[in-house]
């Protein structure tokens, strides 16, 4: 039961973002074993799913982003949910990272949930993990450490 309402929220979450793929030049889907054994290139933004054995990159995705034990790696922003052992996003993140960690050199926005959380950015949601480190966090950090510069919330 859990496996099928996981497949449905993923084709719900990809029907929303089919129609407007190829307008942008985006790709829909981009398989992936090992940066770059990929069907497309780091260069490619990825606007559906990205499903990744052991490393990918692209430059942005929106969508369902799934590694298997995988380092995920989007060079600009990310939207969506992403879930890989180890997540990195340059620009910003918006929606749900899960993983063992995950790393934003941008801000984020939304849900993080791992081992450790670590964002170089200002960050404004909730962080659950066992350690949260962020810049200026506006909203919950649960976890056994937790450092910020500044936080609200």
């Amino acid at each position: 039961m859990r496996i099928l309402s996981s497949l449905v929220l993923m084709l719900m979450v990809c029907s929303l973002f089919a129609g407007t793929a190829a307008a942008q030049d985006e790709k829909f889907i981009n398989l992936a074993l090992f940066n770059p054994v990929q069907i497309f290139d780091e260069t490619q933004s990825i606007k559906g799913i990205r499903l990744t054995a052991f490393y990918a990159k692209n430059a942005n995705v929106t969508g369902f982003d799934w590694g298997w034990i995988a380092l995920s790696q989007v060079t600009g922003e990310f939207k969506g949910v992403q879930w890989s052992p180890i997540n990195m996003v340059g620009g910003m993140m918006t929606g749900w990272q899960a993983g063992l960690v995950n790393y934003n050199q941008g801000d984020w926005l939304g849900l993080q949930t791992s081992f450790v959380n670590y964002s170089e950015g200002s960050g404004e949601g909730v962080q659950f993990s066992w350690v949260n480190v962020g810049g200026h966090v506006s909203g919950l950090q649960l976890g056994l450490f937790n450092m910020t510069e500044t936080m609200h919330g």
